[in-house]
């Protein structure tokens, strides 16, 4: 359960990732996210990602399901359905982002603004890593058996933040004002939401 949780933590980023760079060219966005980026991605994707939901509780429940068939594939329709949505989303608010005036008149460069998706890119990721610890609508279910998942997810908040004033040439950053900020994380936390909806959805049809 705790690799599904990961591969899921894991693709929807992915997804997203990919869908942005081949679909900006499109739009006219060069690079929305740079090398740099796509590497600290990578690494809250697979290294974070792992250290955080490796430990997640083993739950009573898991002990009630039906054994799994030897030829079983390990990727069910539910899983790639939250892969595929949540991919789709994230996808859609960076280029609500990316292509909406009013957020880019909130920066004062170009740099910044980029600096900005960069935030929401990560932010949004570790809205997903509280979506993919369960099926249900308690996000924080069981989160006091594994506090180290809280500590990983603050760790990779605070480096984002310390990279957008500290990053300078080396990550392509340039620090921004609060009113950004509060903006980029509403963006992100709607990751939350929408995936309670499919939740809710999917609950319904079982």
């Amino acid at each position: 359960h705790n690799i599904l949780k990961f591969c899921k933590f894991q693709l929807v980023i992915n997804v997203a990732a990919v869908m942005v760079s081949a679909l900006s060219p499109f739009f006219g966005i060069e690079e929305p996210l740079q090398v740099t980026h796509l590497l600290w991605i990578n690494l809250v994707m697979d290294a974070l990602g792992s250290l955080a939901l490796g430990n997640e509780p083993a739950l009573k429940e898991y002990l009630l399901e039906k054994p799994r068939k030897r030829d079983e594939s390990l990727v069910s329709k539910e899983m790639m359905l939250q892969i595929g949505v949540m991919g789709t989303w994230l996808t859609l608010i960076s280029f609500v982002f990316l292509t909406v005036p009013w957020f880019r008149q909130l920066f004062e460069s170009d740099r910044a603004f980029y600096t900005g998706y960069f935030s929401l890119f990560i932010f949004a990721a570790v809205a997903n890593g509280f979506n993919v610890r369960g099926d249900k609508w308690n996000i924080f279910e069981g989160i006091k058996e594994n506090v180290g998942f809280l500590k990983v997810m603050g760790i990779i908040v605070i480096v984002q933040i310390a990279l957008t004033f500290l990053g300078g040439n080396l990550f392509v950053c340039t620090p921004f004002g609060l009113k950004p900020w509060i903006v980029i994380t509403a963006l992100a936390m709607t990751m939350i939401p929408v995936d309670m909806v499919r939740k809710l959805i999917c609950s319904h049809k079982k």
